[in-house]
C-alpha cells in the first residue's frame, strides 16, 4: 500500500511535462502563445525548462512579454516548480499590433498602420525603448506626430509587457519642428506657412513653452498673429507641445494660400472664393507699375479708395482679403491681407504684423490693431492702409505710409523682437504731392518742412499731437521759427478740431540769411563767425543765452567783435531770436581775442604788432587782475613788446588798445624769478645800442631787492654791468635800468 501511494505521488509531479512539450527560450513561449491565439484559446499550458523558469522567477514580466507579442494582452498565470505554467483568462489585443524595435522601427509601424487607416493598434518594445518613452513622453509623442498619427482618444499601456494600445487614432499629414526660444518658434510658423503646411506643431524647450503659455498665452498669441495664423485649431497634447490645424483647417490667412498657390502654379485647386479673389486682384493690380516705392504707393492709394472699414460679426471674410478685394469691406485684418496679397502679385516682399493700438491716439477702437511691413531697397518699412483710409471725409493720408520704428512705437505696442531686420529706424517723408506727417516735436516739424522743400514740393501737412499743437496755437506761436530752421518761408493755416497744420506756399529762404539756433556763447560767435558774407542771420537762442542776451550787460557786441563782424542788431522776445542785420567785416586792422590767463593776454598782444587796434575781452579773474592798483596791463604790453593807448569797459570785461606800435628798439624786456636768473638774462643780453632794460620780478625775487637794495649792484656787477641808473616799481615789481655801462 505504502508503494502504491509513492508511485501515485511520482507520477502526479512527472504528468505536467507529458501534457505539453517542454519550451527552451522565450521565442518558442512567444510562438506557443501565437498558436494559441490562432485557435481563439482562452487556456494554455506551458511546460518551461529550469534555465526559462528561473528567468521567469526573477522577472514575471518575460513571459509577459512573450504573451503579448503572441497577440494577448491579458492573462492570468499560475506556475509550480517543475515548470508547468497554467496560463487562463486570455484575453487577445483584438486590433492589429505590431512588435517594433527603435524609433524607426516605432516609425514605420505607425505609418502602416496610418496607410491601413486603422482607429486601433498595438506597438510592443523593447524594454530599453519602453522605459526610455515612459520617462520622456514629450519624445513619445513627437516620435508619434513626426510618424503621422496626431492624436488618439484614448491609450492603454502595460509596463510589464512593454506595449502601448492606441485607441480613436486620427492621423495627419502635417510637420513637425523643435525649436529653441521664441526668435526660432516664429521663424518655423512663418517659414511653415510659406511651405504651404495647413497642420504643424511646435516642439519647444521648457522654458519657452512656459513663458509662451504664461498670462493666459498672450505672447504665444501676439506671435501667432505676427506668424499670420488665422486661429485654426489649437492643441497641447503635452507640456513642450502646441499644435496647430490638425484637423486641417486652413491656419494661415487667405492672402498667403493665394499667393503660395500662385508661385506653385497650383491655382485651379484653391477653393472657388479664393480663385474669385485672385481674379479680381490681378484686375486690380493690372495697371499699376513703376519703381517698387512708386507701385507700393498706388497699392496702397488703391486700397484706400477701395475699401470701406467695417466689422461685420456676421462674416469671417471681413476679416481677410477676401472681403476686402470682392465687397470693399473690412477691418484692420482684411486691409492688410489685401495688402500682403496686391504687394505680392507685384513681387514686392511683405509681412503682416500685428500688436495693440495705443489707445490715447485712437480711442474707442479695438486694442487688437495689424498693419503691414514691406521691404523697400532693402529696408523693411511700416504701412497701415487702414489708418491711412480716412472714410469720413474721402481723404488718403500718409502719416502710416513708410513707417519707421520711432513711428510704430507711436502708435502700437508691439513684441520688436519678431520684427524682421533691417528696420527702418526713423519714420522716411512722404514723396507725395501733398506731403503728410504726425508730428510730436518740433524737430520733427522741421525735418518735414525742410525735406518737404528740398524736394520742391510747395505744400506739407503737419498732424500735431495735442502738446505740440497747444504749443503751435499759443500767443507766441513758434511756427516762424520752425519755418525759419527748416530753410523755408510760407504761410501757416491750422484745423483746431484735427490738430492740422498747413503749411503752404513754401519757398528756400533767400540766400543771403542764415538761420540757426544756439545754446551757448561759444556757439552763437561759432555761427556769427560763419555768417560773414550772408546779408542777415537769425540766431534762436536757448533761454538761458537769450537771458544773457537780454541783460544789462548784454555781450552782443563782444560776440560779434569775437566773430569778426559788425553789424545792425534787433531781436524778438517773443522767440527768443536775435537777427543781426547789415553784416560787415571788422577792418582788416581790428584785432579781436578772449583771454583766460596772464600768458595768454600777452600772446594776443604780441600777435597784434602791426595792428591799428585791439580789443581783448578777459575772463572774469583775468580781468580782476587788470583792476589791481599793480594794472599790469603795461607789463603785459611790455612783455608782448609793444606800447599803445589802453582803454576799457567793465561791462564787457574789455580791454581796448589803440594806437598800436612796437616799442623802442633801445629798450629790452626780460623776466626774472631769482637773482641767478636775472644775472643769466642780463649777461646773455646784447646791450649794444640799449638805452633801458625793464625787469618784471617775480614776488620772491621783488622782496629779496627790497630786503637790501643794496643786492642790486651786486647783481648788475656779477652780469658785466659796472655803472647804470636804478629805479623800480613796487606796484609792477619793475626794476628799470638805464645809462648803463
Amino acid at each position: 500500500m505504502k508503494r502504491l501511494l509513492i508511485l501515485t505521488v511520482l507520477f502526479l509531479l512527472i504528468a505536467p511535462a507529458a501534457l505539453s512539450e517542454r519550451l527552451n527560450s522565450w521565442e518558442e513561449v512567444q510562438q506557443a502563445f501565437s498558436r494559441a491565439l490562432d485557435r481563439q484559446a482562452k487556456e494554455l499550458t506551458l511546460t518551461l525548462s529550469s534555465p526559462l523558469l528561473k528567468e521567469m522567477d526573477a522577472d514575471p514580466g518575460r513571459i509577459r512579454l512573450a504573451g503579448a507579442r503572441g497577440g494577448y494582452g491579458n492573462f492570468a498565470l499560475t506556475w509550480w516548480t517543475n515548470g508547468k505554467v497554467e496560463v487562463t483568462g486570455m484575453e487577445p489585443f483584438g486590433c492589429p499590433f505590431q512588435f517594433v524595435r527603435g524609433e524607426d522601427g516605432m516609425t514605420a509601424a505607425i505609418q502602416e498602420m496610418k496607410l491601413k487607416d486603422v482607429d486601433r493598434f498595438v506597438l510592443l518594445f523593447e524594454p530599453e525603448d519602453f522605459a526610455r518613452l515612459q520617462i520622456s513622453p514629450v519624445e513619445k509623442h513627437v516620435l508619434q506626430m513626426k510618424s503621422g498619427l496626431y492624436d488618439c482618444g484614448s491609450g492603454y499601456y502595460n509596463e510589464k509587457a512593454c506595449w502601448y494600445e492606441y485607441v480613436s487614432c486620427r492621423y495627419w499629414d502635417g510637420t513637425v519642428r523643435e525649436v529653441r526660444g521664441e526668435a526660432e518658434a516664429l521663424s518655423a510658423m512663418q517659414e511653415i506657412g510659406g511651405l504651404g503646411y495647413d497642420a504643424f506643431a511646435l516642439v519647444l524647450d521648457r522654458e519657452t513653452y512656459t513663458r509662451l503659455m504664461a498670462s493666459d498665452g498672450r505672447r504665444l498669441n501676439d506671435m501667432e498673429a505676427m506668424a499670420c495664423i488665422a486661429g485654426g485649431s489649437v492643441s497641447y497634447p503635452d507640456e513642450s507641445i502646441i499644435v496647430y490645424g490638425a484637423e486641417k483647417q486652413p491656419v494661415f490667412y487667405p492672402g498667403f494660400a493665394i499667393l503660395r498657390a500662385v508661385k506653385a502654379g497650383k491655382e485651379d485647386a484653391l477653393p472657388e472664393r479664393l480663385q474669385q479673389t485672385l481674379a479680381e486682384a490681378r484686375r486690380m493690380v493690372a495697371g499699376i507699375s513703376g519703381s517698387p516705392y512708386s507701385m507700393t504707393l498706388q497699392i496702397h492709394d488703391l486700397l484706400c479708395r477701395h475699401i470701406r472699414y467695417e466689422v461685420d460679426e456676421s462674416t469671417d471674410e471681413d476679416d481677410s482679403c477676401i472681403g476686402a478685394i470682392l465687397r470693399g469691406e473690412a477691418n484692420c485684418d482684411g486691409y492688410s491681407d489685401a495688402f500682403f496679397l496686391l504687394c505680392g502679385l507685384k513681387g514686392i516682399p511683405a509681412r503682416l504684423v500685428s500688436g495693440k493700438a495705443i489707445q490715447e491716439k485712437n480711442p474707442g477702437e479695438d486694442t487688437f490693431h495689424m498693419w503691414n511691413l514691406v521691404l523697400l531697397d532693402g529696408i523693411w518699412r511700416g504701412v497701415d492702409v487702414t489708418w491711412d483710409d480716412s472714410d469720413e471725409n474721402s481723404r488718403i493720408e500718409y502719416a502710416q505710409f513708410n513707417m519707421g520704428l520711432d513711428r510704430m512705437r507711436e502708435n502700437y505696442e508691439m513684441i520688436e523682437d519678431f520684427l524682421p531686420h533691417p528696420l527702418l529706424e526713423a519714420t522716411a517723408l512722404q514723396e507725395l504731392p501733398v506731403p503728410e506727417f504726425r508730428v510730436s516735436t518740433s524737430d520733427e516739424v522741421i525735418m518735414a518742412l525742410r525735406r518737404t522743400a528740398a524736394e520742391g514740393k510747395k505744400e506739407a501737412v503737419l498732424r500735431m499731437d495735442a502738446r505740440l499743437f497747444s504749443e503751435y496755437s499759443s500767443a507766441d506761436s513758434p511756427v516762424w521759427k520752425w519755418m525759419d530752421l527748416a530753410g523755408i518761408s510760407g504761410n501757416a493755416a491750422h484745423s483746431t478740431e484735427e490738430r492740422r497744420v498747413t503749411v503752404s506756399d513754401i519757398s528756400l529762404l533767400d540766400p543771403g540769411i542764415l538761420v540757426a539756433g544756439a545754446d551757448s556763447e561759444e556757439e552763437m560767435i561759432r555761427l556769427l563767425r560763419s555768417a560773414s558774407g550772408s546779408r542777415e542771420i537769425r540766431v534762436y537762442c536757448s533761454k538761458p543765452l537769450y537771458r544773457l542776451y537780454s541783460g544789462e550787460a548784454s555781450p552782443v557786441w563782444k560776440w560779434l567783435d569775437l566773430a569778426g563782424i559788425s553789424g545792425s542788431v534787433s531781436h524778438s522776445d517773443a522767440m527768443e531770436r536775435i537777427t543781426i542785420s547789415e553784416i560787415v567785416p571788422l577792418a582788416g586792422d581790428i584785432r579781436t581775442a578772449s583771454a583766460e590767463t596772464e600768458s595768454e593776454i600777452v600772446s594776443v598782444m604780441h600777435g597784434a604788432s602791426g595792428s591799428r587796434e585791439l580789443k581783448v575781452y578777459c575772463s572774469e579773474s583775468l580781468y580782476r587782475i587788470y583792476q589791481w592798483a599793480g594794472d599790469p596791463v603795461w607789463k603785459w604790453m611790455d612783455l608782448a613788446g609793444i606800447s599803445g593807448k589802453i582803454g576799457y569797459s567793465d561791462t564787457s570785461r574789455m580791454l581796448r588798445i589803440t594806437e598800436i606800435a612796437p616799442l623802442d628798439p633801445g629798450i629790452r624786456v626780460i623776466q626774472a624769478d631769482s637773482p641767478g636768473n636775472l644775472i643769466s638774462a642780463l649777461r646773455n643780453l646784447d646791450r649794444r645800442n640799449v638805452k633801458e632794460i625793464r625787469v618784471y620780478c617775480s614776488e620772491s625775487l621783488f622782496q629779496t631787492y627790497e630786503e637790501n637794495q643794496q643786492n642790486v649792484w651786486k647783481w648788475l656787477k656779477e652780469a658785466g654791468i659796472s655803472e647804470a641808473t636804478v629805479q623800480y616799481g613796487t606796484a609792477g615789481k619793475k626794476l628799470l635800468f638805464s645809462e648803463i655801462r
